[in-house]
């Protein structure tokens, strides 16, 4: 997992290509308050970009998921969440492959809170936990989520 603001995003311009291509769209993008929700192609059906409006959830509502194909990456717009991480996944629901995604009822061994403006990187078979609560109530937060193929 990597994290960062999206100040540095430079430093992972090495990491991939297709990576350092999400990354400049988040850069391009990083103060656009005034993008619509919805899907933004980047590279299609390699890199596409997804921009939601949504309310954090108590950990106990939310279940750790991975994905198998794509990286995911998150990039706070507006507000803050926590994403909890584990490195033992065992799956509750069965890994879709059309939708890339399996689920598990397992525990956090950590959480990091993600500030607006920070990104977060997750790679392919990578549990975590996104869209969590900073604090003791729901907040509406705007963020981008790219989903990465790996080159």
């Amino acid at each position: 997992m990597i994290v960062d603001t999206i100040l540095h995003a430079d430093r992972y311009q090495h990491v991939d290509p297709v990576f350092a291509k999400a990354l400049d769209f988040l850069v391009k993008h990083a103060n656009d308050q005034d993008m619509h929700d919805g899907k933004y192609e980047i590279i299609p059906d390699v890199a596409i970009a997804y921009v939601v409006t949504k309310n954090t959830v108590p950990s106990h509502d939310a279940k750790m998921e991975i994905h198998k194909k794509c990286m995911d990456i998150h990039y706070l717009l507006k507000g803050s969440e926590r994403c909890g991480y584990t490195t033992h996944f065992e799956e509750s629901v069965p890994y879709d492959p059309v939708q890339d995604i399996a689920f598990s009822n397992c525990n956090d061994e950590m959480s990091l809170s993600i500030a607006e403006g920070s990104f977060y990187a997750v790679w392919p078979e990578e549990p975590h936990r996104p869209l969590l609560q900073v604090s003791e109530s729901s907040e509406v937060i705007r963020k981008i989520i790219i989903k990465v193929v790996l080159s």
